[in-house]
């Protein structure tokens, strides 16, 4: 009898131990998933930053429309002048967050690029503007006063899902300003 008890035992002690084991890898798994992820995040975020600070909003030479979401610019993107850039976060949801999408409008060529980033946003308000005073510029009357900009992206993306179904959602917030430098020396100009 004390030998059936022994067995038990074992074969009770030994499950405990190997579920133990096997959680602990699905723990570590998820967590490697999760960190992955956060840093590709970051390195993708750090990507868009500056493409915008170097490429889309460099060379801007005129603001033609505002809103929360969306903007029309007139410039020069690697020394060529274009009609229209037009940064757009998308109205509808994919999957579970908002599409950022970058058109370049040249109407010399009647061409029309597309660009979208490669990552999703929580949040389709990421645009707020300023004047020269730092003051909050939101009407589309006052856009040649425009100096500043500032860019809040949380970008998100699918974390590990232990359950089907189950939507766990790693975030990213970057945030940067820029300065439309050739719009301020214009103005100083006239």
């Amino acid at each position: 009898m004390g030998v059936i008890f022994d067995i038990l035992g074992a074969v009770v002690i030994g499950t405990i131990v190997l579920m133990t084991i096997i959680t602990s890898i699905l723990n570590f798994q998820e967590f490697h998933y999760n960190i992955r992820t956060m840093i590709t995040m970051a390195e993708s975020g750090e990507k868009i930053v500056e493409m915008f600070d170097k490429h889309y909003l460099s060379n801007i030479e005129r603001i033609d429309w505002i809103s929360p979401s969306k903007i029309y610019l007139k410039g020069k993107l690697d020394l060529t002048e274009v009609d229209s850039i037009i940064v757009e976060i998308g109205k509808t949801k994919q999957d579970f967050g908002y599409p950022v999408s970058i058109k370049v409008v040249n109407m010399a060529n009647n061409s029309v690029d597309t660009n979208l980033l490669p990552l999703l946003v929580s949040d389709t308000l990421a645009f707020t503007f300023y004047d020269i005073n730092m003051n909050v510029v939101t009407s589309n009357d006052s856009l040649s006063s425009i100096r500043n900009i500032r860019v809040n992206f949380n970008f998100i993306e699918k974390g590990w899902e232990r359950k089907e179904g189950e939507k766990k959602v790693i975030t990213h917030p970057v945030s940067f300003w820029k300065c439309f430098k050739t719009i301020y020396i214009n103005s100083l100009s006239n």
